[in-house]
């Protein structure tokens, strides 16, 4: 390559308007009306949209036909038609006024051109169900009941990646958006183990964050809880960035989204 070439990768995701067996290749046009060709070989690999728990839906039938025996062309008839949804992830090259387009992965949303995995019923049952699993393991391991102890005790906001906590703090909106969550997977799939975890954060939330004014006519919701050394202390005013110290009303408004939600499930 001479020093005017150069390569980066590339995503495009449009509808294939042409499909070149002799290349071999296929065309795609995006939104904008451009058209990408991406070139296919041995190491270009076709993947259905998976969900969160990563189970093949590969369901594209073989073509009829025992095949060319060229792998590269059996694939690329298999799951390329024209009209088809796609996303390429590959990579570009280009060099003055050459180009070369080469698809390292070809993502379907289908198995059949005119099907999306995400409109079928499941789909987002077991993508709702999945996070508040997730959510509820992480939190609490293997319970399948819960307590306002339990939140008390091990309900934090921060958490790394492999779902231990970054710091003991507790804050009140992040905690009504958990709620709200799993209010809003109960509704969906009637699983108990989200109503009861949704109820105890309720209960947990009305206890430790609610703050009444004197004449009992007004409420306020505390940012957070924060325990040190020195034991465990209420933080009323905000602690994030432009409103630090003060009671903006977008917290009020987030420490009500789960209560709300709640309501829905329960009329309580």
């Amino acid at each position: 390559m001479t020093l005017n070439s150069f390569y980066q990768d590339l995503t495009v995701t449009g509808a294939v308007v042409g499909i070149d067996l002799d290349r071999p290749s296929f065309s795609v046009e995006a939104r904008s009306g451009d058209v990408f060709e991406a070139l296919v070989g041995s190491t270009t690999w076709y993947q259905m949209l998976s969900n969160l728990d990563q189970l093949g839906r590969d369901r594209v039938p073989e073509p009829a036909g025992e095949g060319s025996g060229d792998g590269v062309r059996d694939n690329l008839q298999r799951y390329i038609q024209v009209n088809r949804p796609v996303t390429v992830s590959g990579v570009i090259y280009e060099d003055d006024a050459k180009q070369r387009y080469e698809a390292r992965a070809v993502y379907l949303f289908g198995s059949r051109p005119d099907a999306y995995v995400y409109e079928e019923t499941h789909w987002w049952l077991s993508q709702l169900s999945l996070m508040a699993d997730r959510w509820l393991d992480l939190l609490f391991d293997r319970q399948r009941s819960y307590a306002i102890d339990d939140f008390s005790r091990l309900y934090r906001t921060n958490l790394n990646i492999t779902g231990q906590p970054l710091s003991e703090d507790q804050e009140c909106a992040i905690l009504s958006r958990l709620i709200y969550g799993l209010s809003s997977a109960y509704l969906l799939t009637g699983q108990n183990r989200y109503y009861l975890a949704a109820k105890a954060g309720v209960a947990y939330q009305r206890q430790a964050f609610r703050s009444l004014s004197h004449d009992g006519r007004h409420c306020f919701w505390a940012y957070g809880r924060r325990r040190d050394a020195t034991g465990e202390h209420l933080i009323i005013p905000s602690q994030n960035g432009d409103d630090h110290d003060t009671i903006p009303l977008y917290e009020q408004i987030y420490a009500l989204a789960g209560l709300a939600q709640y309501y829905r499930i329960t009329l309580d």
